[in-house]
């Protein structure tokens, strides 16, 4: 399909759940500047998201003067300047910004427009208005990326604005972005059926690991299938290779895997493709231990335990049955990523998730940093043969379980383990007697923090 097709798409084509259209000012620059389809995809979902926060301060805040038309151009033109610096479509990098601004006014666009451009990173800045606040949270909520310090900026300015209580307007916002990022994987599928210029490879492409990636897909019946690598802050090769579906990614991932010892190279599945994944600032990913007594140390922190006398019949889970259960709704298959690895669990390090910042930092719980998710992952697959599967930037992780537990008393100990490193599986399994007896004897163990 042409350059010029796709961008038209990107721009215009009716999506399941709709995205509503970028201003037609924005759409006629971008087709002007022949942007890249995925940046003008990106854009789209972005303004989508501005529009409905903008929606819900009017109604919230009748009396509260917010520049509406100022949030939505900002919001459809936050990354512009990537259309210059394409590079950063798929990597890191601040360039854009400046950029963004300078091409604005170029194009003859007002200073208090243009500024969107620069000022969406910004929000630390004294001297950023709510406009500028509601733009980056547009930025950072579309896939569902939660920012503590944002949203507590967010949070002050309507408090100073409205006199109302602080809890009150915490609560009111947490549940407007909760609502809100429940769209993320529809947003994300959108913006991934529009690879970033460079990061995808045809067929005739000499790069060894996307050849390698594409002859054994083909192996397991996935015919002309799209490959998108990256580079990762620590400076390894993050490539990923979309599926048509979860079965013919779980058979890819298990044909990787087997290769692993020859390759070096370490599978896992996402919804999020390489040019997708998030990084965090200022952190090269170089892998630490933790020391020794990690997991040891988060279940002493927490009260409880399960006896083996109180469980009933073990009914385990079906492997993938959580997971599917997570993303059912989600269109455009999954990938299946890799990097290069010799521990499968050294890739929360690697890759800078899951996400779990000051989970666990109130009371006497420790802090669950990538270190530590390492730490506990690489105990449960010296014990357990548990290793990786499943890889989300934000929330998610799915462990494959060659060796699960099935003495009871053991069963109950894991389960405890279980719920110490993830409390918030009580809103998808239940509580530690719950997880034993359904998730712990099952081939796949399933986490996510809310």
């Amino acid at each position: 399909m042409p350059s010029s097709d796709k961008l038209s798409r990107a721009l215009s084509d009716p999506v399941d759940p709709p995205l509503r259209p970028l201003p037609a000012s924005v759409a006629d620059l971008l087709r002007s500047l022949g942007a890249p389809p995925r940046l003008a995809a990106h854009l789209r979902a972005v303004h989508d998201v501005a529009v409905q926060l903008v929606d819900w301060v009017e109604q919230r805040y009748p009396d509260l003067d917010v520049d509406r038309e100022a949030v939505l151009f900002g919001a459809a033109t936050h990354d512009i300047g990537k259309a210059v610096h394409v590079a950063e479509l798929s990597g890191p990098g601040s360039s854009h910004e400046e950029a963004g601004r300078e091409l604005l006014l170029a194009h003859g666009f007002a200073p208090e427009l243009a500024r969107f451009a620069g000022t969406h990173s910004a929000w630390a800045n004294p001297a950023v208005t709510l406009e500028d606040l509601l733009v980056s949270t547009a930025d950072k909520i579309w896939k569902n990326k939660r920012v503590p310090e944002l949203e507590d900026l967010v949070v002050a300015r309507l408090v100073r604005a409205t006199g109302r209580e602080g809890w009150e307007e915490r609560l009111a916002v947490d549940e407007l972005l909760e609502r809100i990022g429940g769209g993320a994987d529809h947003r994300l599928a959108f913006q991934g059926s529009f690879p970033a210029p460079g990061t995808g490879f045809t067929e005739g492409a000499e790069h060894p690991v996307v050849r390698f990636l594409r002859e054994v897909a083909v192996d397991v019946g996935i015919d002309a299938p799209e490959v998108e690598r990256t580079v990762t802050p620590g400076n390894l090769d993050l490539y990923g290779l979309r599926c048509p579906d979860a079965g013919l990614g779980d058979a890819l991932w298990r044909r990787l895997r087997a290769l692993h010892r020859d390759t070096g190279l370490w599978p896992f599945l996402s919804h999020w493709s390489p040019t997708e994944w998030e990084w965090e600032e200022g952190r090269t990913a170089e892998p630490r231990p933790a020391g020794s007594g990690v997991l040891a140390a988060i279940v002493a922190s927490r009260e409880g335990a399960v006896h083996e006398s109180e469980l009933g019949a073990l009914a385990p889970y079906a492997r993938g049955e959580l997971l599917a259960r997570r993303f059912t709704h989600v269109p455009g298959g999954i990938w299946v990523c890799l990097i290069e690895t010799d521990l499968p669990s050294t890739l929360p390090q690697l890759l800078h998730a899951p996400c779990t910042p000051g989970w666990g930092s109130d009371g006497p719980v420790p802090e669950l940093g990538y270190d530590r998710h390492q730490a506990v992952l690489r105990e449960w697959e010296i014990r357990y043969g548990a290793v990786l599967y499943y890889l989300a930037c934000t929330d998610t992780l799915v462990l494959e379980v060659e060796r699960p537990p099935t003495d009871r008393a053991e069963i109950a100990r894991v389960a405890v383990e279980q719920y110490a490193y993830c409390f918030d599986l009580d809103q998808v399994v239940g509580g530690p007697e719950e997880v034993a007896v359904r998730q712990v004897p099952s081939g796949h163990w399933f986490f996510w923090w809310d």
